[in-house]
């Protein structure tokens, strides 16, 4: 019998196609993958209020990793393996900080989502996400102790972050999960460290571990798994990355080959 594997997939660009759709083969093939002793861990950026959208889709993976890693489901099971909270110092540091300085903060607190600010990005992602923002104008306090993350959206306020993360010593650091969109997280929070957990708890070996992904903040699980897989739409420098480059796009069925080169065979390399 082949060892387990486990497949870990980004979603937006990768699993997703362009409109945010899951296609009936790519069902098959992720059902096709289980039935192949491979466990399935959908990846997001997105967090809690973000991926409500998409839950209908999570019967389909035995574990999810939301927002970067900072919460960890195991999908079988209905319970929560790891949720990481900021710290409710740092998280007033970074809230007084934007205030102060007039940048755009989203606050992501589970279902809770706060602006300071309203610009045509927050009406953008409004519409994206289907809800509306709260808006505030100094630290809430009642949310404080449960912040899994924020999001900058500018140049300037990632300096200005990454400069008070700098002189503070500030447990948190900074990706860029997508154009124009910068998280802030806790320093032991990401997508690899995610996956990490979860192989130890079922005793996969990093070797066993496949990651497929698109963009930036997939480089270091790409980078460290077992294998490491770009799809064809993925940026340049997340190809450069990766053991392996599909065929095919996010808008086809990147996981039928997967599962032919890498689950189905005995070959994992």
């Amino acid at each position: 019998m082949r060892p387990q594997k486990l497949l870990a997939l980004d979603l937006d660009g990768t699993l997703l196609d362009d409109e945010g759709n899951l296609h009936a083969d790519t069902i098959d093939s992720l059902i096709q993958a289980r039935q192949n002793n491979a466990l399935i861990c959908f990846v997001t950026g997105r967090c809690e209020f973000e991926v409500v959208p998409l839950k209908g889709f999570f019967p389909l993976a035995d574990f999810v990793i939301i927002n970067n890693g900072s919460k960890i489901m195991d999908i079988k099971k209905q319970n929560m393996l790891s949720q990481k909270f900021i710290s409710s110092e740092d998280a007033r540091l970074i809230i007084n900080f934007c205030l102060q300085n007039n940048f755009l903060l989203h606050i992501k607190a589970g279902l809770s989502w706060g602006v300071n600010l309203i610009n045509d990005s927050v009406h953008h992602f409004a519409s994206f996400v289907n809800r509306s923002p709260f808006v505030y104008e100094a630290v809430v306090e009642s949310l404080l102790d449960h912040v899994d993350g924020f999001s900058i959206t500018t140049e300037s306020a990632c300096q200005g972050v990454n400069e008070l993360i700098s002189r503070q010593s500030l447990s948190l650091y900074i990706i860029n999960s997508e154009p124009g969109y910068y998280d802030i997280l806790r320093k032991d929070v990401s997508k690899w460290q995610g996956i990490c957990l979860i192989a130890k708890e079922f005793n996969i070996s990093i070797e066993n571990v496949i990651t497929v992904g698109n963009y930036t903040n997939d480089i270091d699980m790409i980078r460290r798994a077992g294998t490491g897989i770009a799809v064809q739409n993925a940026l340049e420098e997340v190809k450069n990355a990766a053991d392996y480059v599909t065929s095919c796009t996010n808008n086809q069925n990147i996981v039928e080959e997967i599962v032919d080169h890498f689950i189905s065979s005995d070959v994992c390399q």
